[in-house]
Parts: structure tokens; sequence; C-alpha cells
């Protein structure tokens, strides 16, 4: 089902495709896993919106404030993807770069430098990315973002949180970038606000009721690849 990639050069390649879905540039490898996919954005939010899909419930299901609340503290889950749901309206963006959020440490907005993504992703050489995903109902952003209201342990629920938090923001894993079925990519999202461990804990879909979203260690099959619930992939805007 996926290909494994190494490091270094692709993991570069797997930042710039992450960086070009959430609309920063054209992202062909978007483009790519959008074949057979429903619409999954209003109007309202058009362009601006990113939909983020795991890779075991595939692209019909989208992130989704559930029941289209802003209230912090309200659930993040998977729908059924749709061109009549602002709930499902989210506009991701890279706020900054790891190395830079790591050295500019305690400044405010900046990495724990013994953070797990300052300690494995804060190189100069490479261009490793945090993002937040904004709530934006009909295309109009809220002050709330899909986050942690603590910091991560294993199962804690992914809801709205105030924005500019470290548990609201995510930096994708790179390591272990890989393809999907349908000719694009998918990633694990790792919480900026872990702490060292040998397993980061990772946003997960779960079974429950809306596929609700955890974060958990990220787990990896006999193959070395990371397990489907924690494989995520961004299609932009909406789709014909």
């Amino acid at each position: 089902m996926r290909n494994r990639f190494t490091r270094a050069c692709y993991a570069v390649a797997a930042v710039v495709a992450v960086t070009t879905t959430l609309g920063l540039a054209a992202a062909g490898a978007a483009d790519a896993s959008t074949t057979h996919v429903k619409p999954n954005a209003t109007p309202s939010c058009g362009d601006n919106c990113v939909n983020l899909f795991n890779e075991k419930f595939g692209p019909d299901w989208i992130l989704t404030s559930i029941g289209a609340s802003q209230n912090v503290g309200n659930i993040i889950g998977l729908t059924q993807a749709s061109n009549n749901a602002p709930g499902q309206d989210f506009v991701g963006s890279e706020i900054g770069l790891v190395t830079v959020m790591c050295d500019n440490w305690p400044a405010p907005g900046s990495l724990s430098p013994n953070s797990y993504v300052c300690l494995n992703y804060a190189f100069p050489y490479y261009v490793f990315g945090v993002f937040e995903d904004n709530y934006s109902p009909d295309g109009s952003p809220t002050d709330v973002c899909a986050g942690l209201a603590e910091n991560p342990y294993n199962s804690e629920r992914v809801t709205l949180q105030p924005c500019g938090r470290l548990t609201t923001e995510w930096v994708p894993d790179t390591d272990n970038f890989s393809t999907y079925f349908l000719g694009g990519f998918v990633v694990p999202w790792i919480n900026a606000a872990d702490t060292p461990s040998s397993h980061p804990q990772v946003l997960t879909a779960t079974s429950w009721k809306h596929h609700q979203l955890v974060t958990r260690p990220e787990s990896l099959y006999s193959d070395g690849t990371v397990i489907d619930t924690q494989q995520w992939g961004i299609i932009p805007g909406v789709l014909p």
C-alpha cells in the first residue's frame, strides 16, 4: 500500500509538499490524491481551506469540529466530506521553522529546546515547519485551532483550543513520510509540546464515535512504517 522513503532528501521533499498543499504554492502531490474524493469545503472558505484526512478511513472523511461549534474544548473528529458543512472548514498555515522557533527560546511563541521536535528536527540544513489549523467556518477565521488542552499524553482528546499555544502547533514527522495508494502522500503529525521520548505523541484517529482524534505514541508496523490511523494527508479547497 505504501513505500517507505529514506530520510535526508526525501524528508525535505515531504516538508515542501506539506507546505505547498497548505496553499503556499501549487501542490501536485495533493492533486494526485483528489481523483476519487468528494467535495469537502464550503464555497465561502474555498481555496483557503485545507482538509485533513486519515489513511485508514480515507479521503472521504475529513477533519471536523463536531456540531460546527466554536467553543473551546469542542471535540474534533472525522465526518463525511461535504461542501455544505462549515464544521469542516479549517485554514492551515505554517507559523515558523522548527530551527528558528527552537533557537528563540524562551521568547513567546518559541519551542522548548527539550521538546521532541527541537531535539529531532531543529537542523539548520532542513526546513521543517511548524503548523496550525485554524477553525474557519464559512471562511471566517476564529481564535481557536485543533489542539490539546494540556501537554500531550496517551489518548488525550484533540479539541478546539486557543491558537498560538504549543499544544495547538504540529510538526510533520517526515522521517515517516509515505506514499498513499491514490498517489499522494501521508505523514504523521507530532504535537509541538511533546517531551522527549522514543515514540512521540502523534495525531491519531480512533474508532470512537465520529472517529474522534487523540494523541498516542507513534506505532510502527513490522515493516517499519507508521500505522494507518496515524498517517495523514491533505486536500486543498473545494473539489469538483
